[in-house]
């Protein structure tokens, strides 16, 4: 029954942690078919279970140019890839959610625009924080230290990184001469991001059995 106890809890100590990307960008957006470009800013919020992992994202982005004005809002997925210690690639697949245009002195509303991207960081900065906490999930009516981990040593990391971005965006807008106001769109966009992982790494430690205590070396 122990065993099985302490399966679970095995089990669960690999999913604990969580991770949180935050994003703000400036872009520019050109539409080579209709030779029309703008500019803006992009926020971004993003979660997933470690650094490199699936992540669920939603942004925001307004822009426009003397001529036309966009605010949209999108959902999707995220998947960065390490590349090295210090630089992550990150393919991103959005949807708009909804979106309002001015574009020839009429407004239009639109969504369901597809987009396709990657960004490469930079981590510039990493900030390691190492301490001792519970087991994430407490003992579930088990015995501390035999059915589940005494206690745990838990490394939180945040990081900031610069980003460079491209992306290609579908602009779907509806109208009475539905597609003519709709634009393929190619993105570039600079920005900073900041990815907050909780319990990045994580030894918990038992009284009797291993992983005892002096096997768990995260804190000096």
């Amino acid at each position: 029954m122990r065993r099985a106890v302490r399966g679970v809890f095995a089990a669960l100590l690999g999913l604990s942690g969580c991770t949180t990307w935050t994003s703000l960008h400036g872009a520019y957006g050109l539409a080579p078919e209709s030779r029309r470009s703008v500019a803006g800013v992009e926020v971004r919020r993003a979660v997933g279970s470690s650094l490199h992992s699936g992540y669920g994202l939603v942004g925001a982005r307004i822009d426009g140019s003397a001529q036309q004005f966009d605010a949209e809002l999108h959902a999707g997925v995220m998947r960065p890839l390490r590349l090295s210690e210090k630089f992550t690639l990150a393919p991103s697949a959005t949807l708009e959610l909804a979106r309002i245009s001015h574009l020839g002195q009429r407004w239009y509303g639109g969504a369901l625009g597809p987009a396709l991207g990657a960004e490469l960081l930079w981590w510039a900065h990493t900030q390691r924080r190492t301490y001792e906490a519970g087991a994430p999930f407490g003992c579930m009516g088990g015995a501390p230290g035999v059915d589940c981990p005494r206690r745990c040593q838990v490394e939180d990391v945040i990081r900031h990184g610069l980003g460079f971005r491209v992306a290609a965006e579908y602009d779907l807008r509806f109208s009475r001469n539905y597609p003519a106001m709709n634009d393929w769109v190619v993105w570039f966009s600079v920005g900073v991001t900041r990815a907050a992982s909780e319990r990045e790494r994580e030894c918990c430690y038992f009284d009797h059995e291993p992983p005892l205590r002096r096997d768990c070396t995260l804190i000096p």
